[in-house]
C-alpha cells in the first residue's frame, strides 16, 4: 500500500487515499514529489533466499538493487517508470521475497503559526497564562528542579550522553537557541542540504532540546540533551518511506536514545514496521506523532507496536479538537499553541521571526522524545533499556480520572515529566478537604449483621495516624460514650475500618462518626496533605432483633377467683407485637374442660405492648357464673422483627358466685 506520512501540526490537509491507492497531495506539496518514488519499490527477502535466487528474482523483473537499508536488510530496487505497481505485484509473487511494496511518499503533518506573538510556553508550566487550566502540563519544571526553590537544575534536566534524533525536515542549526546543540547530522533525501527550509523540524527540535537559561527565547523537553539532525523529509515536507527507514536505522546505529518521528500517514509499510522494531532492538524509544485528522483510525508509523503514539492535548487537558485519539494512542502531550524555534529570517531581528506558537501532534511528540531523554539521564533505567524507559513515561501519566476530556482517548492518558524521571514532589500543594466517598453499612440500614463492622472510604489517601478511636466512632442510640473498638486503615482502597471489640446488640440503632472541622481541628481525620474533613459525616444504623418476645404480666392475674364476669382477659408483651398475629387462633379463652374458644374481639395497644381480648359478644353478653376459663397466647404471636413468643402463655381465672 501507498502511505502518505505528513507532519503533524493542523493548518494543513493531511493526505487522503484515493480509489487507486495512491495519495492525493496536499495543495501546498503538489510540486513535490509523486504519491510514491518513481522507477522504485522496495523488496525484502526471506532470511534464507541465496544470492543465486536473489539476483534471479531481480533478473525476471528486470529490478536493480540501488541501495540496502542497513539493519533491516530491505533493498530499494530501481524498475521501469511506470512499471511500479506491476513490479510489486511480480515480486511478491515470488516465493523467496518477503514483502514488497511501493516507496511511498510520507509528508509532514502540516501546520501554520497560528498567533504571531511570543507567549509562554504553558506545557511546561501551566498557570492558566492562556486561559487554560492551573497545573494541566507535564510538570517540567517539576522535573528540572527536582523540588529546589533555588536551582532550576537541580532536577533532572538531560546529559549530552542521551542524543535524541529529530527526523524531519531539517533543523536550521544556525538558530540562536539551537547553537551548538546538532551532534551529528544527516540527510537521506533528494534536498541540496541537510539545513531546515520548512520550519516545522526547526520547531520540534526546539521542544526537544533547544537552550535552555541563556537569557534567549524560551526552554526546551530535554535542556542537556543533544540532537541529531536527521532530514527525512524534504524541502516540500514529504518524503519516501525508504528515506525514513534509512533515518530510524542510522539513528539507531548511531547511539540515539530517542527518535522522534513528528510525522505519518494513513498507510501501513512493512519497511518502516521494520525500521522501527529494528530501533527498538537496538534499546532506542520512538515517539511518533499520533495525527492531526481528530480520526480513531490508526496513524503510522505511530500505530506500530513499539512506537510510542502521542496525542495531543490543550491548556485545559481537553483532547485538542484536531488530534487523533483511540486506544492504539498510548499518551498524550500538550500540542496547542506550543512555543518553539522557528527558521530565523536574518532580515529582521523581529522575535517573531525567532519563535512562534504551532498546534499539532507534531508539537506534542517532542515532549514525549524529550522526557524519554530525561529518563536515560537520571540512570533508572541503566542506557539501553529503553522498555524500561517506556514504561516510565506511561506508567507516571497523569490519572485519566482528573483529565476530564481524555478519559477514553489515550491509553494512558497525559504524561507527567516529573512522575517520569521518579520524581516526588510533582504536584503543587494540596489544600483540598477530602470527603467520605462511600460509607458501609449504609446510612439508614437496618437488618445490619451484629458482627458487622462500620467502614469509611475517603476521597483521596488519608494520614492513617490521624484516624484513631477518636476521630472514627460508633456510639449506642440513647448514650454519648463510643464503644470501644480498633480503627484500621488500608492506603490501597482508601478505606477505613472500626472494628467493635463485641457483637453489637440486637435490634439497636447505632451512629458512626468520622470527626471534621475546621483547618486547625486537631483531632480530625485528616489526608496526606494534612487538611481535615470539612465537617463531621455522620451515619446510622439499625442491627437486627432477634430475641424472642415474652409475656410480663396478665388480667386477670393466674389462678384468681371472684373474677366480674364482664371483665376483659390481657396480655402485656416484653416488646411491641405484630397486630397482624394477634388473631383467634393466637389468643384464645376458653371454658375449663372444654376445647372450643369463645367468641371475642381483640385489640392492640398503641404502644403495640399490650393485646386485649374482649369476649362480650354484646353488652349483655357476661361470662358464666362461678366457672374456671382458660386464657391462652400461643408462639404465633410474633414481634415487629418476626420473633415468635418463645413459649405458650397460659393462665386460669374463675368467675364470681
Amino acid at each position: 500500500m501507498v502511505g502518505a506520512m505528513v507532519l503533524a501540526f493542523s493548518g494543513v490537509l493531511l493526505a487522503q487515499q484515493t480509489e487507486d491507492g495512491g495519495a492525493q497531495r496536499s495543495a501546498e506539496n503538489r510540486a513535490g514529489p509523486e504519491e510514491f518514488a518513481p522507477g522504485e519499490v522496495l523488496v525484502k527477502f526471506e532470511p534464507g533466499a541465496s544470492g543465486q535466487a536473489v539476483a534471479e528474482a531481480h533478473r525476471q523483473n528486470g529490478g536493480q538493487v540501488k541501495e540496502i537499508i542497513p539493519g533491516i536488510g530491505v533493498q530499494v530496487v530501481g524498475v521501469a517508470r511506470g512499471q511500479e505497481k506491476t513490479g510489486v505485484a511480480r515480486y511478491q509473487q515470488n516465493p523467496n521475497v518477503r514483502y514488497a511494496e511501493l516507496n511511498g511518499v510520507y509528508e509532514a503533518v502540516g501546520s501554520v503559526p497560528n498567533d504571531p506573538k511570543v507567549g509562554n510556553q504553558w506545557a511546561f508550566n501551566n498557570t492558566g497564562q492562556t486561559v487554560g487550566t492551573a497545573d494541566a502540563d507535564i510538570d517540567a519544571y517539576e522535573a528540572w528542579n527536582g523540588g529546589s526553590t533555588t536551582d532550576w537544575k537541580a532536577g533532572t534536566t538531560g546529559s549530552d550522553a542521551v542524543p535524541i534524533a529529530v527526523l524531519d525536515t531539517g533543523i536550521f542549526r544556525d538558530h540562536e537557541d539551537l547553537s551548538g546543540k546538532v551532534a551529528k547530522s544527516i540527510n537521506f533525501t533528494s534536498s541540496s542540504t541537510d539545513g531546515d527550509v520548512k520550519g516545522h523540524g526547526t520547531h520540534v527540535a526546539g521542544s526537544v532540546g533547544a537552550l535552555t537559561d541563556n537569557g534567549l527565547g524560551g526552554a526546551s523537553t530535554c535542556p542537556g540533551c543533544v540532537l541529531y539532525n536527521v532530514k527525512v523529509l524534504g524541502d516540500d515536507g514529504s518524503g519516501y518511506q525508504s528515506w525514513i527507514a534509512n533515518g530510524v536505522t542510522w539513528s539507531a546505529d548511531n547511539g540515539a536514545k530517542a527518535i522522534n518521528m513528528s510525522l505519518g500517514g494513513s498507510s501501513d509499510s512493512s519497511t518502516l514496521k521494520d525500521a522501527v522494531d529494528y530501533a527498538w532492538g537496538k534499546g532506542v524509544v520512538v515517539a511518533a506523532a499520533a495525527g492531526n485528522s481528530g480520526s480513531s483510525s490508526p496513524f503510522y508509523p505511530a500505530a506500530y507496536p513499539n512506537a510510542i503514539a502521542v496525542g495531543a492535548t490543550d491548556s485545559k487537558d481537553q483532547k485538542a479538537s484536531y488530534s487523533n485519539y483511540g486506544s492504539w494512542v498510548d499518551v498524550a502531550a500538550p500540542g496547542s499553541n506550543i512555543l518553539s524555534t522557528v527558521i530565523d529570517n536574518p532580515s529582521t531581528t523581529d522575535v517573531v521571526e525567532k519563535y512562534q506558537l504551532w498546534n499539532g501532534t507534531s508539537m506534542a511528540t517532542p515532549h514525549v522524545a524529550g522526557v524519554a531523554g530525561l529518563v536515560f539521564g537520571t540512570g533508572l533505567c541503566g542506557a539501553t533499556d529503553n522498555a524500561c524507559v517506556r514504561n516510565e513515561i506511561e506508567s507516571s501519566a497523569e490519572d485519566r480520572t482528573v483529565l476530564s476530556g481524555t478519559g477514553p482517548d489515550w491509553s494512558k492518558a497525559r504524561m507527567n515529566a516529573c512522575a517520569a524521571v521518579g520524581g516526588t514532589s510533582c504536584d503543587p500543594p494540596d489544600t483540598t478537604a477530602p470527603t467520605v466517598s462511600g460509607a458501609s453499612p449504609a446510612d439508614g440500614a437496618t437488618g445490619v449483621a451484629r458482627t458487622a463492622n462500620a467502614t469509611a472510604t475517603f476521597s483521596e489517601e488519608m494520614d492513617p495516624s490521624s484516624l484513631t478511636g477518636s476521630t472514627f466512632t460508633l456510639v449506642k442510640d440513647g448514650t454519648t460514650t463510643p464503644l470501644e473498638a480498633a480503627v484500621s486503615y488500608d492506603a490501597g482502597t482508601k478505606k477505613a475500618t472500626l472494628d467493635p471489640s463485641a457483637d453489637l446488640e440486637a435490634g439497636t440503632k447505632y451512629t458512626a462518626t468520622v470527626k471534621g472541622g475546621a483547618a486547625d481541628c486537631a483531632s480530625c481525620a485528616k489526608d496526606e496533605s494534612g487538611n481535615p474533613l470539612a465537617a463531621d459525616e455522620v451515619w446510622s444504623f439499625t442491627t437486627p432483633d432477634t430475641t424472642a418476645p415474652t409475656v410480663g404480666s396478665v388480667s386477670p392475674l393466674d389462678g384468681k377467683t371472684g373474677v366480674a364476669r364482664n371483665t376483659n382477659v390481657s396480655a402485656t408483651f416484653s416488646e411491641a407485637i405484630d397486630s397482624a398475629t394477634l388473631t383467634s387462633s393466637t389468643f384464645t379463652l376458653v371454658k375449663y374442660g372444654t376445647t372450643t374458644a369463645i367468641s371475642a374481639t381483640r385489640t392492640l395497644s398503641s404502644d403495640g405492648k399490650t393485646a386485649t381480648l374482649n369476649p362480650y359478644g354484646s353488652s349483655t353478653t357476661i361470662l358464666a357464673r362461678c366457672t374456671w376459663f382458660k386464657a391462652t397466647v400461643t408462639t404465633g404471636v410474633k414481634d415487629l422483627a418476626g420473633n415468635p413468643l418463645g413459649a405458650n402463655k397460659v393462665w386460669y381465672f374463675k368467675t364470681r358466685c
